[in-house]
């Protein structure tokens, strides 16, 4: 590569990172949901313990665990130290996908230019979807943290090409192993990974390689091991239940529907798959084994009936890497598969486009107008809030109590308080009629009811000035 193109080269990625890292800082703020989980910990000074995460079928300790960094330092508190881990994750997995993008061209490419179109084109298409702009725009998601533990054991692993460099192994595997504990589909996933590169090449690798190989099984027999005696024996009741009630194929079918370059990732997996059954052809399994560990990482959630957008995040992160090589392998030998490969990642970023934007104004909206409302209904009405809705004893009675709880912490951290009930729920419409701060949820509302509602509201002269987490906010003029 010439010294001018790698200029060009660096400087595309550096807009992207520098790009991406101001969207994810402007107007940062706290948003109505689960960032309720910083408001009682890190936010004001204290450190998240790992049982936070362990129970109903969770174990993922070391979720959040990086945010408790932010304690060591006065600034951070503030939602803008938080987002600031996140801009600094992004920075990072940009640059450890540029530099596996140049590892893959030196294997590939002979084209400079050709090879740098198709890796920004690959970035850029992952990029462009909701799931991907929801992950790095809120500070909550733990997707962030496995996104940029899996770009850095992807560029270890493929840059390792001795024996003197056994120190990148065991960097890889302590990425493994932090990475476990942080969602709960990473340790299958790696063990895939392990063990289609072992039963496929152990006659043909190294020592180190061997050993690096085993020891990600044996996390994933140990990360097992713990879920079971910890977790599995000590749990009444599921994270997962009552959230889906599609049956296993029609959720399989939503989430392909959500997620559609997952499609792509299933059919490659199924050709290569059978290459390698029969023909043997075993010239590709670095890039196989993480094909097939995206696949590992969806079937997961197809298992667990777990299918919000955000979680397959990682699956179609290494998804595009190998759709990437994929590219690059064939511009010179097919191009017809490289052109087809190349057009799918294009029209991604072309019908995607709208929703990313509407996606980015939602997720702003919340960030510049949450606080700063709750803030004026709590200073012009006072602090005992009620939320208007029917405890129907099912999911969405569930909801409806987790919205109460969510905006209970939000109200004791802008309080300076810790654990006051403020936040109570009625489900007298009367009621209503003498409130001046009146929150609606939408759960268990008929169409009928939220009519009559509304109509009340105009007539007298309410209005709604807040929409955040399934609650209505409105204010009597």
């Amino acid at each position: 590569m010439s010294t001018r193109e790698k200029v060009v080269f660096r400087l595309i990625y550096l807009f992207i990172a520098a790009f991406g890292s101001y969207l994810i800082m402007k107007d940062a703020n706290w948003c109505f949901g689960d960032d309720c989980e910083f408001l009682q910990t890190t936010a004001i000074g204290k450190i998240e313990p790992m049982a936070y995460h362990m129970g109903c079928g969770r174990f993922v300790p070391l979720q959040h665990y990086d945010y408790n960094l932010l304690t060591l330092f006065s600034f951070g508190k503030s939602a803008w130290a938080h987002y600031s881990l996140v801009a600094i994750s992004f920075m990072l997995i940009t640059y450890f996908w540029a530099k596996i993008c140049l590892l893959i061209y030196r294997r590939n490419i002979d084209s400079n230019k050709t090879g740098l179109l198709f890796s920004v084109l690959c970035f850029l298409s992952f990029l462009c979807s909701k799931p991907v702009v929801e992950v790095f725009l809120e500070v909550i998601f733990p997707e962030r943290l496995v996104l940029l533990m899996l770009s850095a054991f992807i560029y270890l692993y493929l840059s390792t090409s001795n024996e003197k460099e056994w120190y990148k192994y065991f960097l890889a595997f302590c990425i493994v192993i932090y990475t476990s504990y942080v969602k709960e589909p990473v340790s299958g996933a790696f063990c895939s990974f392990a063990l289609i590169s072992l039963a496929f090449s152990y006659k043909n690798i190294s020592r180190q390689k061997i050993i690096f190989f085993i020891a990600i099984i044996l996390n994933f027999v140990i990360y097992l091991t713990l879920y079971y005696f910890l977790v599995f024996k000590t749990s009444t009741h599921f994270y997962n239940e009552g959230r889906c009630s599609l049956s296993y194929v029609s959720n399989i079918i939503n989430i392909f529907n959500h997620n559609k370059i997952l499609i792509a990732v299933f059919v490659l997996g199924i050709i290569r798959g059978i290459k390698i059954l029969r023909s043997n052809d075993l010239k590709h399994l670095d890039f196989d084994s993480l094909l097939f560990m995206s696949i590992s990482y969806t079937c997961a959630y197809f298992v667990l009936k777990l299918n919000e957008s955000y979680y397959f995040t990682p699956s179609t992160f290494i998804g595009y890497i190998v759709i990437f090589y994929w590219i690059s392998f064939y511009f010179h030998k097919n191009r017809v598969y490289s052109v087809v490969l190349s057009l799918i990642c294009f029209c991604f970023i072309i019908f995607n486009c709208n929703g990313v934007l509407n996606k980015y104004k939602l997720i702003n909206e919340n960030r510049r107008t949450f606080i700063p409302t709750i803030s004026k209904i709590l200073e012009q009405y006072g602090k005992s809030l009620k939320i208007y809705g029917k405890d129907s004893g099912d999911f969405n009675g569930v909801i409806l109590h987790w919205q109460k709880a969510v905006l209970n912490v939000v109200v004791n951290y802008l309080s300076k308080t810790e654990d006051k009930d403020y936040v109570s729920i009625i489900d007298n419409m009367d009621k209503l009629t003498s409130m001046n701060a009146i929150i609606i949820s939408n759960q268990n509302i008929s169409q009928d009811e939220k009519k009559l509602i509304n109509d009340h509201f105009i007539h007298n002269n309410i209005i709604k000035v807040l929409h955040a987490g399934g609650l209505d906010f409105y204010l009597r003029r």
